[in-house]
């Protein structure tokens, strides 16, 4: 057995997650995934498509990719790149007002407090750094920001 089965075997019976995706109601989470970096978009689409309780709904190289896409497949979370092309804070409030039950997880290479805050004040439920966050920490944020969608999306639902 190689080193990838090993892993592979390791992370199907992780624990930790498995409690998860109960918080989401019991069903899959729907995940789009916006970045301008091939490796990145690649990387993340495959923790996505490993993981259980998580589905993958697509992938956008910019900020008008990710909205179009967010509003015709409305995902649980968008985890949007800040420095996108068209701009992750621009991509945020438009994916949160046009698909209101979606949520927003910022994944950046930037950790500065203001770059955090532009993301939070655009409606990013939370906000990860590339290369400081583990896997296990994006999926962990990924359900989180799930929950806080739904939470969301029933508030909007009573208002109707």
């Amino acid at each position: 057995m190689g080193a990838g089965n090993r892993e592979m075997m390791t992370d199907e019976p992780n624990l930790g997650n498995a409690h998860e995706p109960m918080k989401t109601g019991l069903r899959n989470v729907r995940v789009l995934v916006a970045d301008d970096d091939a490796v990145i978009r690649v990387a993340l689409s495959e923790l996505i498509e490993g993981r259980r309780g998580l589905v993958l709904v697509g992938t956008a190289l910019d900020a008008q990719s990710a909205i179009a896409l967010a509003v015709s497949s409305r995902p649980d979370v968008a985890v949007l790149d800040y420095k996108m092309p068209g701009g992750g804070v621009y991509a945020a409030r438009e994916i949160i007002r046009l698909s209101p039950g979606t949520a927003v997880l910022c994944l950046s290479a930037y950790g500065d407090p203001g770059t955090a805050s532009k993301m939070r004040n655009a409606g990013a439920s939370g906000f990860l750094i590339k290369g400081a966050s583990t896997n296990d920490d994006i999926v962990a944020s990924i359900f989180a920001a799930a929950a806080s969608g739904e939470d969301r999306s029933d508030r909007s639902g009573d208002l109707a």
